[in-house]
């Protein structure tokens, strides 16, 4: 799957694989892709303005891994029928 990198900053997918070092670049450039890492930031830290950036950070990686995840599992098993 071809990934449009030019919607996410370069400043943003370069912070996002040091956060996923275990995926490539165009997985992660995928996953920006899919959600808007910033919107869900601002959104949760908004609703949880006293937590730490840090843990606000692993938060929303956990968030854009599962909705990956679940976003892998349903377009596999679309393709598989």
């Amino acid at each position: 799957m071809e990934v449009d990198q030019t919607a996410v900053s370069e400043e943003e997918l370069d912070f996002w694989c040091e956060e996923f070092p275990d995926l490539t670049r165009e997985e992660v450039a995928e996953i920006l892709e899919i959600m808007d890492a910033s919107e869900v930031k601002e959104e949760f830290w908004s609703c949880n303005p006293t937590l730490p950036e840090s843990c606000v950070n692993d938060i929303v990686k956990q968030n854009l891994l599962q909705s990956y995840e679940y976003h892998l599992y349903n377009t596999l098993n679309n393709e598989a029928v």
